[in-house]
C-alpha cells in the first residue's frame, strides 16, 4: 500500500514538473497584458475603485509599470523630471493654482493615486514577503527525494 502512495506521489510531482514552463509562460502573458492595462490608465487614478489599486498592486510588474509612466511623463515637453524629494509629493488630488504653477518648475500630476516613492516602499516589502515566503515553501514542500526540512523544527 505505501509502493502504490509513493508511485502516485512521483507521479504528481512529474506532472506538475511536466507543466513548468507552460505555467510560467502563462504568468508572463498574464503579465503583460495587466502591464498593458496599467499604460492605458487603469487602475492607478484617482477615478477608480482602490480594490483594483490593491489588486492590481500586489503584482510588482504592475508597479513597475506605473513607475516607468510616471517617470515617462514627468520628462516628456517641457517637466523637468521628477527629483528623488518630489517622489512622494507630485501627486496631487487637486492640481496647484495658476500661479504656481507659473512661479515653479516643480512636475505635478492629478489623480494620482500611487507615487514612486510609495511604489518603492511596496516593491521592497513585496521583496521581503517574496523572498520569505519562497524559504517556507522550499523548507515544507517535499523534495525529489522526499524529504522535507523544517527551519523551525
Amino acid at each position: 500500500m505505501a509502493s502504490v502512495a509513493v508511485a502516485e506521489e512521483f507521479m504528481f510531482y512529474g506532472i506538475l514538473s511536466s507543466l513548468a514552463i507552460p505555467l510560467s509562460f502563462a504568468v508572463y502573458i498574464v503579465a503583460w497584458v495587466l502591464q498593458l492595462v496599467v499604460y492605458f490608465g487603469f487602475p492607478y487614478s484617482s477615478d477608480n475603485n482602490p480594490g483594483w489599486v490593491f489588486l492590481f498592486s500586489i503584482f510588482p510588474w504592475t508597479l513597475l509599470s506605473k513607475g516607468v509612466l510616471d517617470l515617462a511623463d514627468a520628462t516628456t515637453g517641457t517637466n523637468t523630471g521628477i527629483t528623488w524629494s518630489n517622489r512622494n509629493s507630485y501627486c496631487l488630488v487637486n492640481p496647484p493654482s495658476p500661479d504656481e504653477i507659473a512661479s515653479t518648475t516643480t512636475y505635478w500630476k492629478s489623480s494620482c493615486v500611487m507615487p514612486l516613492g510609495q511604489i518603492f516602499w511596496v516593491l521592497f516589502v513585496q521583496a521581503i514577503a517574496y523572498l520569505f515566503l519562497a524559504i517556507y515553501l522550499d523548507h515544507t514542500l517535499p523534495s525529489s527525494n522526499e524529504q522535507q526540512s523544517y527551519t523551525w523544527a
